[in-house]
């Protein structure tokens, strides 16, 4: 029985979507220009993973456990652990201050096990999910304007640690979340304040974190501002 090269490309696109499954994200799309097949912003990638680029297509990839950030224009794209490797194609290649590798592998503490219930920042006597004390940072962000994945709906806690009267409250909704599961703070105008230490407050777990003193807002590059919640084991 013979296939029409269409029919072998799905195939082969089918397996490696099947294969990924299996495996643990090493990198992150941060832009994409162009329309390349099966590519979107936010999208994670696994080792091995091709990317078929025409030339007039670029994409930014960010890899997690190396803090190197790539820009390609055009060619062939293969996922490796820590860098890629292009055929036919244009990359430009630099490192980012990041700590995603720890901030990939942070699953927090259970928070009914902790007992700390935060108060609102305004010291009123309404109280919120949250927390008040809590161990050290568990990893550094180097963007003030956190990129939060979530997973479902629910209260969002992130407070201030180190020092009173900053307190974040959203009410998030899946279904207007960017691709279902991120909050940009930096879409919403919100930021926090470089050298802060946060607890954020997820489904009843607990992540603690610091900001980098030098840390901007705004729309930083995606590796340094990550912030999974609720999918590390």
């Amino acid at each position: 029985m013979k296939f029409s090269r269409k029919t072998c490309l799905l195939f082969t696109a089918w397996l490696q979507a099947h294969a990924a499954s299996a495996q643990s994200p090493v990198a992150i799309v941060e832009d994409v220009k162009g329309q390349i097949a099966g590519v979107e912003v936010m999208d994670y990638l696994v080792p091995g993973r091709t990317l078929r680029l025409a030339r007039d297509e670029t994409v930014v990839i960010g890899y997690l456990k190396s803090c190197v950030r790539e820009t390609i224009h055009g060619g062939t794209v293969e996922i490796g652990d820590e860098q890629s490797t292009v055929e036919a194609g244009v990359i430009e290649r630099g490192k980012v201050e990041c700590d995603a590798k720890d901030m990939m592998t942070t699953s927090g503490q259970s928070f009914d096990s902790t007992g700390y219930v935060l108060r609102d920042g305004a010291g009123g006597s309404q109280r919120l999910p949250g927390v008040q004390r809590a161990p050290g940072p568990q990893f550094t962000l180097y963007g003030s304007s956190p990129l939060i994945e979530l997973n479902g709906s629910g209260p969002l806690v992130i407070a201030r640690l180190d020092t009173k009267g900053e307190y974040f409250h959203f009410d998030i909704d899946q279904d207007k979340l960017l691709r279902g599961r991120f909050l940009d703070l930096a879409v919403e105008g919100k930021s926090l304040s470089p050298g802060g230490v946060y607890g954020t407050r997820w489904q009843k777990r607990l992540v603690v974190f610091k900001v980098d003193p030098t840390a901007r807002p705004g729309p930083t590059p995606i590796l340094g501002r990550l912030l999974r919640l609720g999918f590390a084991p």
